[in-house]
């Protein structure tokens, strides 16, 4: 399967940003790729076997969707993987250097959106992310 990789250097130190990246109250405030569009909740039980649901919807209310995976392996400030309920699966790591961390994603890619704007969207939830983290 086609995999994505989308990064992003935060200036903050890992411990801080695996904090804000874990926490559902964090998670629904930086969560969505373009400004219409909003995360009003997020779910999530951090354990391997734990389940996430985040659900994504527009503000208008025109359209909203659950974002759901199960996690299949956790290293606290290190890497976090899982498994979304179609199959796909998604790794994301955490590397500090110095007072900065790099984020990296990794994921496989569905059939229903093309590549570039599946990219496009990830690229853009992680901006939303460091926007956030960088404002605490």
């Amino acid at each position: 399967m086609k995999t994505v990789t989308v990064q992003n250097t935060i200036n903050r130190k890992v411990n801080q940003v695996w904090e804000l990246w874990t926490t559902p109250e964090h998670i629904k405030n930086w969560n969505f790729a373009t400004p219409e569009w909003h995360c009003p909740k997020a779910e999530h039980d951090l354990k391997v076997g734990g389940k996430l649901n985040y659900h994504m919807a527009a503000k208008d209310g025109s359209m909203a969707f659950d974002y759901t995976a199960t996690f299949t392996r956790l290293e606290p400030n290190k890497l976090m993987e899982y498994k979304l309920d179609d199959g796909r699966k998604v790794t994301i790591s955490f590397s500090e250097i110095g007072d900065k961390t790099e984020v990296i994603e990794t994921f496989e890619v569905e059939d229903e959106n093309s590549v570039e704007m599946q990219r496009q969207g990830w690229h853009a939830i992680l901006d939303n992310f460091k926007k956030y983290v960088e404002s605490k």
